[in-house]
């Protein structure tokens, strides 16, 4: 799934500052928000939002931005982004938000970059920053302060101009977005917002989105429930036994093993914590399984747990003495029924036959 823009919203105000949600947000859609003041203040972090870039002042008495992000969840859209500032009364202040769709799930924002102008020019160059990944989509922000600004001219070129907004009156402050993508990895920024008059202070920023990865693995990380199961190679002291079967490349020679002759014997590990993908399709368990020890053959019920909520369990039967891999399929009902992504287990219930 590529990168895509999905919508963008601006808002203008004083001490306060609130910005509607487009009404077309989708939730994993990722957000980020630009909010400037036109003099030294401090800016707010918007309820439920995390700080991309530390606010910073272009220079005494100049503009004050900082940048927030969010991955939307269900019912932000048509909500408000709401921050506060602390300057004193009458001063002006703006935000401009941008949504993108197929962003990456646990940090949208792969790279971010900011510069400080102190104005006299009608252009306020962009920072650079280096991609590492293909796919990213990069979006470039722009505030500046002046009395006379009326309108944006340009933006950085190769970009599409996605919102702007023109304060008004003595010292207003102004704003506008611009992005692109998707780009291969390599360096970006490095372009120019103008305006039809000189600014006397302006902060820019270049910021590189990164693209939701394809595949999330989360593998046995700790044990919940040992019983008589054992560990080959034998685990050193406070190693957890999942340790044997929680590598990322497959190894055969290292393993859990049942107690001899098992009868509904139970070995339970945690997996690693990892993010709601905000999708229902393509949920797979996969194991490797095998009957030894002498024992003609052998049943294992596997179980995706969460918590103590069983999401889906299947017995495969007649398991062969050479390791085998097995896969467990999960419904779109059965990946919806998965709530806490962080609270995932593998439970093994073996028999002997």
């Amino acid at each position: 799934m590529s990168i895509g823009f999905r919508a963008a919203a601006s808002g203008s105000g004083g001490n306060s500052v609130s910005v509607t949600i487009p009404a077309g947000v989708q939730a994993g859609d990722s957000l980020l928000l630009m909010v400037y003041v036109n003099t030294d203040c401090t800016i707010t972090t918007p309820s439920g939002w995390q700080v991309a870039k530390a606010q910073q002042q272009a220079e005494a008495g100049g503009a004050t931005a900082a940048i927030f992000k969010r991955l939307a969840q269900t019912g932000d859209a048509s909500t408000n982004a709401v921050s506060t500032n602390d300057g004193a009364a009458g001063v002006k202040a703006g935000a401009l938000l941008i949504a993108h769709s197929g962003t990456d799930t646990v940090d949208p924002v792969h790279a971010i970059n900011s510069r400080l102008d102190t104005g006299g020019t009608a252009s306020v160059p962009t920072p650079a920053v280096t991609t590492g990944v293909d796919g990213c989509w990069v979006v470039e922000m722009c505030t500046t302060k002046s009395s006379t600004t009326t309108v944006w001219s340009t933006v950085p070129a190769g970009s599409t101009s996605r919102v702007s907004l023109i304060g008004t009156g003595g010292g207003h402050v102004d704003g506008a977005v611009a992005d692109r993508g998707p780009v291969t990895p390599g360096g970006y920024g490095g372009g120019t917002f103008t305006q039809d008059a000189n600014q006397s202070s302006a902060i820019s920023y270049t910021i590189a989105l990164a693209p939701k990865t394809s595949t999330q693995t989360l593998r046995p990380v700790s044990d919940v429930t040992v019983g008589s199961y054992t560990a080959v190679p034998t685990p050193g002291a406070g190693v957890a036994l999942a340790s044997r079967i929680g590598e990322a490349v497959r190894d055969d020679n290292s393993y859990i093993q049942t107690p001899n002759a098992p009868s509904a014997a139970v070995y339970e590990a945690r997996l690693a914590a990892g993010q709601d993908p905000l999708s229902s399709d393509d949920h797979t368990v996969t194991v490797v399984l095998s009957t030894a020890g002498g024992a003609t053959s052998s049943s294992c019920a596997v179980a995706l747990v969460q918590g103590t909520t069983v999401i889906r369990s299947q017995t495969f039967t007649d398991v062969p003495a050479t390791p085998t891999v097995y896969t467990i399929d999960l419904t779109g009902a059965e990946a919806d029924a998965i709530t806490d992504y962080a609270d995932l287990r593998i439970r093994f219930t073996w028999t002997a036959a």
